[in-house]
């Protein structure tokens, strides 16, 4: 019976991983319309993911913290690190399809990223080569 507890055990494993890491359609995609900041602290540089909260979030001290505003309609504003350590401001487009997210600035360039996880007080991006 050993063979059986381990793909019970393998099985239960799965089923919690799944439950942990759940794909954006399972979420409300509502989330993503809010003014979203790094939280580097956060990021998992072994699985290249980076995390974000909402701009109201306890972060502790920083020189500054790069972020964006996702709005409905195709709006994305590029808030990054400008002089002083304020942030500058950059409109841009965006568009989603099951959970990627695609980012496309004045000159056309593309920045694509997977919607690992979101939630209303946290959001989990992956980069993702460019096409």
């Amino acid at each position: 019976m050993p063979i059986l507890s381990e793909i019970i055990v393998a099985l239960c494993l799965f089923i919690g991983y799944r439950q942990t890491t759940p794909a954006v359609n399972d979420h409300n995609e509502s989330y993503l319309f809010q003014h979203w900041v790094s939280s580097r602290e956060e990021n998992d540089t072994k699985q290249n993911y980076k995390v974000y909260r909402p701009v109201g979030y306890a972060f502790p001290p920083s020189r500054g913290r790069e972020g964006f505003e996702i709005k409905e309609k195709g709006l994305f504003i590029s808030r990054p690190i400008g002089p002083a350590d304020g942030n500058g401001y950059v409109e841009e487009k965006w568009s989603l399809k099951d959970d990627e997210l695609t980012v496309t600035g004045e000159q056309k360039e593309e920045r694509r990223f997977k919607i690992i996880a979101l939630s209303r007080e946290k959001l989990v991006l992956q980069p993702l080569p460019v096409k």
